[in-house]
């Protein structure tokens, strides 16, 4: 990604007031947990099935990856904007996940 966004930042376009541009290491490095505690807590994939978003087939690989890892995969027919088109839906699952873990 090299000089996008300074180096660090994925700029949002169009511009927008209200949204942040998005750090480019979570495209970039993997997640390590090196953690033994951090190993045995359960892990849940929210998939975005109705997502019509360009990276939508690197999305579906990653859900699958992690129902291969034995995680728990929640299939959703919303597209990536949920967080602005879904909000209720979205923190009721987000709540349900914290307090009750997948």
């Amino acid at each position: 990604l090299g000089d996008v966004g300074d180096g660090w930042r994925v700029p949002r376009e169009p511009p927008h007031p209200r949204k942040t541009p998005q750090p480019i290491r979570p495209f970039r490095d993997p997640v390590r947990l090196e953690n033994p505690a951090a190993r045995e807590l359960p892990r849940t994939y929210v998939l975005f099935a109705g997502n019509t978003f360009p990276h939508a087939p690197v999305m579906a690989r990653m859900a699958d990856r992690a129902r291969q890892w034995g995680w728990r995969v929640i299939d959703l027919p919303w597209d990536h904007i949920a967080p602005e088109t879904e909000e209720a839906g979205l923190a009721e699952l987000l709540e349900e996940l914290a307090l009750v873990g997948p």
